[in-house]
């Protein structure tokens, strides 16, 4: 079900590349799996993509938090 999900998502992408929600959620959904790069792209073309101020902060929070838990992976896997 929730593959189902992320395809309708990709495929809302391939409809309207300008579908800034749909990279949103596709950025969210890779940042629950810990998927953190997948989720900075994503969040990247949301980012390109917002059309409010509020839709990109919310945009860039997700962004900032996939890039503080990246790194903060490679620390901690590097022993710092």
């Amino acid at each position: 079900m929730l593959a189902a999900a992320k395809a309708k998502m990709l495929r809302a992408c391939e409809v309207d590349p300008s579908c800034d929600c749909a990279y949103y959620n596709l950025g969210s959904w890779s940042f629950n799996r810990g998927e953190y790069a997948s989720a900075i792209e994503q969040c990247d073309s949301a980012i390109e993509h917002a059309c409010t101020q509020t839709e990109l902060c919310e945009y860039m929070s997700l962004k900032m938090m996939a890039v503080a838990y990246r790194d903060a992976s490679a620390m901690l896997s590097s022993g710092k």
